[in-house]
């Protein structure tokens, strides 16, 4: 649902009553919304009745238009701690009778770098492609950006084009924070 079009479909179901007093309408990953859509829902959440609320969920407050956020309440949530993102996996792969090693969630654990959903998703990963091409799947990006920086130091061409080459078999979602952890390492050290 990123389109204008699609949000002028959905605006008439944004009204129907249920029986209950209030009616909850989730808006995930709504940093999607073009400006226009999200102008178009903004209309809609102005003229809404009593008892209609509207969560917006995103993981980029500055892509939601100023109007939106003005109205809204905004509540940040924090980084979900190492120990709490184990707990869970363990609750599920126990729930769930899931043969996987401690390396292999040990592995999890650290990519899903505090976010609970890209936790699950990975142990998803791990269900549909087995342990043995989960870790060369899910490997981190830092070494390869770290041999990628110390290859343009030394002025070694071939092997800043090999890294080139290795990064960009990686999804962009994952460079980003591989390059941002990257990064707060050197600062920290």
């Amino acid at each position: 649902m990123g389109t204008i079009d699609k949000v002028r479909e959905l605006r008439e179901t944004f009204y129907y009553r249920t029986k209950g007093v209030y009616r909850v309408i989730v808006l995930d990953e709504c940093h999607r919304l073009s400006k226009a859509a999200q102008s178009a829902l903004l209309k809609v959440v102005e003229e809404a009745p009593d008892g209609i609320f509207f969560i917006w969920s995103t993981t980029d407050v500055d892509d939601i238009i100023h109007p939106i956020r003005s109205r809204s309440l905004l509540l940040q949530y924090g980084i979900v701690p190492p120990e709490e993102t184990m707990r869970s996996l363990n609750y599920i792969i126990n729930a769930k009778q899931i043969q996987i090693s401690d390396e292999c969630k040990k592995l999890i654990v650290s990519r899903a770098h505090g976010h609970m959903r890209d936790a699950h998703m990975l142990l998803d990963l791990y269900c549909l492609i087995g342990a043995e091409k989960f870790p060369e799947v899910v490997q981190s990006s830092v070494s390869i950006f770290a041999r990628y920086f110390m290859s343009i130091y030394n002025k070694n061409k071939d092997l800043v084009l090999k890294c080139v080459e290795e990064l960009s078999s990686f999804p962009m979602a994952s460079l980003k924070s591989d390059s941002e952890l990257f990064v707060f390492g050197l600062v920290l050290s």
